[in-house]
């Protein structure tokens, strides 16, 4: 497991200095991701984020010690805030909103999103002048999950995450 989770932080060191820079002014959105001890999980969603990158800025709160390598990519896409202690999911999340000056996702760090994930958020978002919130449906997120409501679903046979 070690070496799998390394194998794929260099896959997100490799693809941080790939991105192409976007200046703040061409961002829809900030994707805000609270972190408390889900390396594994944060790795993946991550590879995920930066893998299906459009217009949005990357907000990472209360970072592993296992990434701190991460703050040498700190950018004005991808920002980092550290909270001193673990202040929960709530208040974490409010110090990014706080950060944020725009429309914000917030996504646990064990989301891995697919292709075209953003657009579809900002389709369904903007497609009526009264919704305030959207939430998309997913395989494992309890009151959202598909096709059994409150059930961790598998993945069916022949599918993969992106189809």
């Amino acid at each position: 497991m070690i070496t799998e989770c390394q194998h794929v932080a260099e896959e997100i060191f490799i693809k941080l200095c790939q991105m192409d820079q976007v200046g703040c002014d061409d961002y829809r959105f900030d994707v805000i991701i609270p972190v408390f001890n889900a390396y594994a999980q944060l790795i993946n969603c991550l590879i995920s984020v930066l893998t299906h990158k459009d217009r949005y800025r990357i907000i990472l709160i209360n970072i592993t010690e296992l990434f701190i390598n991460l703050r040498d990519y700190a950018s004005d896409w991808l920002v980092i805030l550290e909270n001193e202690t673990n202040l929960g999911f709530i208040k974490t999340v409010n110090i990014g909103m706080r950060f944020s000056k725009t429309d914000v996702v917030l996504l646990n760090s064990d989301v891995v999103v697919t292709a075209g994930w953003s657009d579809k958020m900002i389709s369904c978002a903007y497609s009526a002048e009264n919704i305030s919130t959207v939430t998309p449906f997913t395989n494992n997120g309890t009151i959202c999950s598909i096709p059994n409501f409150c059930e961790d679903n598998a993945i069916p046979d022949g599918f993969t995450i992106d189809t």
